[in-house]
């Protein structure tokens, strides 16, 4: 069974995005570029944060390729290193910063780097832009843009929506996890 697969209960509102992530990157055929934003805080936390770091490490162990998971707190570099030990490169570093020093195409940005409150949503949701807009023209076509953290309308991925449909992206998911594919 697939990472995926054996957490499917756990991951709740998150399963059916990452499901249509999973397969998306797995039909390309080729080795994948990955970048998440907002580390691996708590290992095995499933339920709480999703750990999404653990299925780009399963994904890039079948397709070849590479995670880079971005986060400003030190120890989820620590806990990269000690639950990963090839495919994932850690990054300690400002996300937009990071974004910026990216130079190779990527085929999934994950953004999920600061922590929502839904009740007002505005410093997250701005956050998320700016990282989109940093990054956005890093994207392979046929690639994708996820934003963790979504409901009712607000969240993380509030602000990049409203992008998202001013470039005419194609909507994947707009759940829990929001997911555009970029052609």
């Amino acid at each position: 069974m697939t990472w995926l697969e054996t957490h499917e209960e756990a991951l709740w509102a998150r399963f059916p995005a990452f499901r249509i992530l999973e397969e998306g990157l797995l039909s390309l055929n080729r080795p994948v570029t990955i970048v998440e934003t907002g580390g691996l805080r708590i290992l095995n936390n499933v339920t709480g944060d999703g750990n999404s770091t653990y299925l780009w490490h399963d994904i890039t162990m079948r397709t070849g390729g590479n995670v880079t998971s971005i986060d400003i707190d030190p120890q989820c570099a620590v806990h990269c290193r000690q639950e990963f030990y090839q495919k994932v490169t850690p990054v300690t570093m400002d996300s937009v910063e990071a974004l910026a020093n990216i130079d190779t195409p990527i085929d999934l940005l994950y953004l999920d780097s600061k922590d929502v409150d839904f009740d007002n949503d505005g410093a997250a949701a701005f956050h998320a832009l700016i990282e989109c807009l940093t990054a956005y023209q890093k994207i392979n076509a046929g690639g994708f843009i996820a934003v963790d953290d979504n409901k009712n309308g607000r969240g993380k991925g509030r602000l990049v929506a409203e992008f998202a449909d001013l470039h005419g992206w194609v909507c994947e998911h707009d759940g829990y996890v929001k997911i555009w594919r970029i052609t």
